[in-house]
């Protein structure tokens, strides 16, 4: 699309610099990187034979713009833009698409394994497609949006530009931000019609939020701040005349934390309701802000159980949630399959009508005549589907097509009212292929595939030909959802810098550490942890956990590990569904246990694994600090295969300090030490480690900050089974903790980092059920402390270890209380001690550094090609 156009700057590259110049544009300062330091600045008098250069070792492209500095690994790569495409122009300003881009690495002696140039590939891939820039349109803001003073680099609205955490090396060291050029992901379409003898330019820019963005099943729902998956804003600018008019839509994904894993991609919300109604509420506020007021049109199929349940958990928190933002937020649902089944498309404009039309009509749109600003747009249609692609993008071009009857009847211009009704004129044509086009880019970019409907959009149904498409597009998306995402949205988090923390300023990051008291200060809370082993009995319905739950001061947070919900059978082993009414009746009485106590708890996160289950509470006044929060499940049993053995982990955030726990049932018997310890190293190195598709692993346990393995852990005494029930008689426990497995494998440094309480209560297991009395089976097991709590970080001080007496279990429950030490970070103080160290660093002296503003410069981007070798006298290049 569009036509290729010229670089219009030129990058030198010796062993030691790079060196940044715009000789097309007559600008005679540079931008100069120093490879080994990273000190970044701006100078008009830099000659690298006088820095370490040799002649004939100066090498140059011709390139666009630098993109940035991507880390890979350790390393650092100078991202650079060599081959664009110009789409065309925007009020007299060209509109570029990158075409190709070049990676350099920063330190020029590095040896690239094949995982770095796998990523590269993919990164350069990524870059090459659907990613626009302009030199002076600022692309990351509508027309509609409040005019803001500064070069496009300061008035860039940050959801939408791609590279700006990759520019941060640049403006932490005080570069000048003009040669910053933000670039956008998404689409750009201009087409240029002849309209009743006027010249009229119709586009659609989608700018697709760089906030929480990933590939399909990779990125789902909400994250803690309010962002949602696959967000797009798609403005539609028309300009005929001296009229300008400018409509804004936007998409994004179902507001809630959920997601979609595995090879049949199984929908799961995956945080409790009022977590949910925390994140949804932070979304609707953002849009508040921006918008004014929000219709959101929800396009789920009513009869796919999936999507089903995923709308009703929407609806139920929007029946009490969007009553509080008075009338601000409407909530409208339209089942796009069962109203458009057999291509009855035409009924789209009958919802329009009978249900928007009013919405529509009351937003309005934006509009300028000669310059001057005449109509402002009022409110915002927000649409979504499942994937917010196909069916949102057909609802998208109806609406976008009412907007544009209005407008031409500002222009006193009459066109048909309905999508369904238009010919195959110029502009009727130029509208459906620009919005047919929208959404095969908007597609490709989450799934990998075009739209699987855009013929609907093209030609205003879905022929034969259509429908062969649809299907061979629906099995290229669960391909590139099997092998193809993972490695893509490993490419877009490095582009983003959510990988890696590697930077040009490599010894920032030690140099805050160093200093961190300066900026951070540190809150105690108390956390209790539970672990209690059910041995599958049915726990009625009115028990009452208060007394397990609490102690004496309530904790902050509570996390509670249950093992043998049920009897670990073959039954329930193959069939782990079958452990959800025990779940459910534990949440119950755990939910109304708290609830009795008045001290006010929420559900924070649960998951379970065949007779796991682990439950994550907080105060009330804690939850909205408490982010992160993921569960995963980790099968040990069987050689890893089963989950009768394994592990139930939760790890979440507490303003700035991470926590994780495990959650634990390992193997059982006197003899198999050795094989809970592999279980338990092998729990630690997997969770949150498994990747398939809808799973990437973004922690490690050992990264956390505070860190517990709670649970049936099943290491056993190895004494004489009648010496042992003598001694726990006798009340003398300290000699027998002595030959505990797990008390000897800590003293060995075989849980590396972990430590436990002292314990003084009797072992916990084997109790006969309802009694006091250790096993009096046929097997007459060894007493055992098997039920235990374990700790790890330097900002945990333990307060209580014991044991409650309750006999509903050959098990007793265990608890453990701590206090924790929560890290809060003062962002300003911290920024004051950043630009402090940057400061250390310097630079170019002061009197060499060109004053910020003096010049004007167009920036562009990179690509692959190989570096020319430059003439013999640099000074001579300068001349070009």
């Amino acid at each position: 699309m569009g036509y290729p156009a010229n670089p219009t700057m030129k990058l030198y590259i010796t062993r030691e610099h790079f060196i940044l110049q715009t000789p097309d544009l007559g600008v005679s300062y540079q931008l100069i990187i120093e490879r080994s330091s990273g000190k970044c600045y701006c100078t008009d008098n830099f000659n690298p034979l006088e820095n370490g250069a040799k002649r004939g070792e100066i090498y140059y492209l011709d390139i666009f713009l630098i993109v940035g500095i991507v880390p890979i690994d350790t390393y650092l790569y100078l991202v650079l833009v060599t081959e664009a495409n110009i789409i065309d122009a925007l009020k007299e300003q060209n509109i570029y698409e990158i075409k190709r881009i070049h990676m350099i690495p920063v330190n020029n002696s590095i040896k690239e394994t094949e995982s770095q140039v796998l990523e590269m590939q993919n990164i350069s891939k990524l870059l090459s497609s659907g990613f626009y820039f302009s030199y002076y349109y600022d692309l990351t803001r509508s027309l509609d949006q409040e005019k803001v003073q500064g070069n496009l680099h300061e008035r860039a609205e940050k959801s939408f530009y791609w590279n700006y955490e990759l520019y941060r090396d640049f403006f932490n060291q005080g570069v000048d931000t003009q040669w910053l050029v933000p670039i956008i992901q998404g689409y750009v379409g201009i087409s240029t019609v002849n309209f009743q003898n006027e010249t009229l330019h119709l586009a659609l820019i989608s700018r697709r939020s760089c906030d929480r963005t990933g590939t399909r099943y990779n990125c789902r729902g909400l994250d803690d701040d309010g962002n949602v998956a696959n967000y797009v804003e798609t403005e539609q600018i028309m300009i005929i005349s001296n009229c300008v008019f400018s409509y804004i839509q936007i998409r994004g994904s179902v507001p809630l934390f959920w997601e979609q894993i595995g090879i049949t991609a199984q929908i799961n919300v995956t945080r409790s309701q009022e977590m949910n109604a925390i994140g949804l509420k932070k979304h609707a506020e953002q849009m508040l802000n921006k918008f004014g007021r929000v219709t959101m049109i929800n396009l789920l199929s009513n009869s796919k159980n999936e999507e089903r349940h995923l709308k009703d958990a929407w609806e139920e928190i929007n029946s009490y949630l969007l009553q509080s933002f008075n009338n601000k937020i409407i909530y409208q649902y339209y089942d796009f399959h069962a109203m458009c089944k057999g291509n009855r498309f035409s009924n789209i404009t009958g919802f329009l009508y009978s249900v928007l039309q009013d919405f529509i009509v009351y937003y309005m749109y934006y509009n300028e005549i000669a310059g001057q600003e005449n109509l402002r747009q009022k409110g915002v249609m927000r649409t979504n589907c499942l994937d917010c692609l196909d069916r949102t993008n057909v609802m998208q071009s109806y609406i976008g097509w009412s907007v544009l009857v209005q407008q031409m009847e500002q222009l006193q211009v009459k066109i048909p009212k309905s999508l369904d009704a238009v010919g195959q004129d110029p502009l009727s044509r130029a509208f459906k292929n620009l919005w047919a086009d929208n959404g095969d880019n908007l597609s490709m970019q989450y799934t990998g595939t075009g739209s699987t409907i855009s013929g609907v959009t093209r030609e205003g149904r879905q022929g034969f030909k259509g429908m062969i498409s649809h299907g061979l597009k629906s099995l290229g998306r669960l391909y590139n959802a099997t092998y193809e995402d993972a490695a893509r949205q490993k490419g877009i988090d490095s582009l983003l810098r959510k990988r890696g923390n590697a930077g040009l300023t490599k010894h920032l990051e030690e140099a805050l550490r160093q200093r961190e008291n300066e900026f951070t200060q540190k809150v105690p809370y108390r956390l209790r942890a539970i672990t209690w082993n059910l041995a599958g009995r049915k726990i009625p319905p009115d028990a009452d956990f208060a007394n397990i739950l609490c102690g004496e001061t309530p904790a902050d947070i509570l996390i509670i590990v249950f093992q043998e919900v049920v009897k670990l059978n073959p039954r329930n082993v193959l069939q782990e569904s079958n452990n959800q009414s025990a779940c459910d009746n534990l949440k119950r009485i755990i939910e109304r246990s708290l609830y009795n106590t008045g001290f006010g708890y929420s559900l924070l996160d649960d998951n379970n694994l065949v007779g796991i289950a682990l439950f994550i509470y907080a105060k009330k006044n804690l939850i909205h600090d408490i982010t992160k929060l993921e569960t995963d499940a980790i099968r040990v049993g069987f050689g890893g295969k089963m989950g009768n053995k394994g592990s139930v982990a939760g790890r979440f955030e507490l303003f700035d300090s991470s926590i994780c726990v495990l959650g634990c049932h390992l193997e059982s018997g006197n003899e198999k030490n050795d094989a809970r310890l592999s279980q338990l190293s092998d729990i630690n190195n997997r969770a949150f480690q498994q990747e398939c598709a809808g799973k990437q692993n973004l922690f490690h346990i050992n990264d956390h900050d505070i860190k517990f393995i709670c649970g049936d852990l099943n290491f056993r005494v190895p004494l004489n089974n009648l010496t042992v029930r003598n001694t726990i008689k006798e009340g003398r426990f300290k000699s027998l903790i002595s030959s505990d497995q797990l008390t000897e494998a800590l003293k060995q440094k075989l849980i590396p980092g972990y430590q436990e309480c002292e314990i003084n209560f009797p072992p916990t297991y084997k109790y006969d059920f309802g009694t006091n009395i250790y096993d009096t089976s046929k097997k007459q097991r060894v007493p055992s402390w098997c039920d235990r709590v374990l700790y790890n970080g330097k900002d945990v001080k333990p307060i209580e270890y014991g044991c409650v007496d309750i006999k509903l279990s050959d098990h007793r429950p265990v608890y453990a209380e701590f206090e924790i030490y929560v890290k809060k970070i003062n962002e300003v103080a911290k920024r004051v001690v950043e630009e402090e160290i940057y400061s250390q660093m310097g630079g170019e002296d002061e009197e060499d550094q060109v004053e910020s503003g003096r010049y004007q410069v167009e920036e562009k981007k990179y690509q692959p090609e190989s570096p020319k070798k430059a003439q013999p006298e640099f000074t001579d290049l300068l001349s070009l």
